[in-house]
């Protein structure tokens, strides 16, 4: 008996209502073969279902992406997640008139934003290293980077410079791109 036989069979008895992958080669997330798993002991999402064939993440008899069978249609997880919450039209406007002094107009409501609302996709350490970065940002390129051209999404959003940073701080600024003192370049996404 090989080794994956050995593993195959361990799991089948310490776990019995866990589907056990069948032979294959490596890399295969394996069919279950019917006489061992029952109806009841299939995920809900599998039971008496069926997956159109050439749908895109869904496993097949063999293992095989986009065929059909048995397997379970898997949600990437950013689909899943709702939308952020949007602040309150009051406690937007104070957090935009505390900042109005400092931070350029275009900015002035993403800026607000990001202070007040942490992005879902974000970790709470993430969101708040992304709010300094950008404060540092505004503070020294803030009029700068209106003159050039940059737009809030740009410095804002997921993939925008703020998030970018990381710590580091912006030592020159282009139309087209931003170069942190680390030694990275961070490239506008138009």
């Amino acid at each position: 008996m090989s080794l994956k036989d050995l593993a195959r069979a361990a799991l089948a008895k310490s776990c019995p209502s866990v589907p056990v992958p069948s032979r294959g080669t490596v890399g295969h997330q394996g069919r279950t073969d019917a006489h061992t798993i029952s109806e009841r002991d299939k995920p809900i999402a599998s039971r008496n279902t069926a997956s159109p064939a050439g749908t895109i993440g869904t496993l097949g008899t063999n293992g095989t992406v986009g065929t059909t069978g048995t397997g379970v249609t898997r949600q990437p997880v950013f689909e899943t997640l709702p939308p952020s919450p949007e602040p309150d039209a009051y406690t937007l406007a104070e957090r935009e008139a505390l900042a109005a002094d400092r931070c350029p107009p275009v900015f002035l409501t993403a800026w607000a934003r990001l202070q007040l609302v942490r992005p879902r996709w974000a970790l709470e350490g993430e969101w708040r290293e992304a709010i300094d970065g950008a404060g540092r940002f505004l503070d020294q390129w803030g009029d700068d980077a209106v003159a050039i051209g940059w737009p809030a999404d740009e410095i804002f959003d997921r993939h925008g410079l703020a998030f970018a940073l990381m710590g580091a701080n912006v030592r020159a600024l282009g139309p087209h791109h931003a170069d942190l003192d680390d030694g990275r370049r961070f490239m506008r996404r138009y």
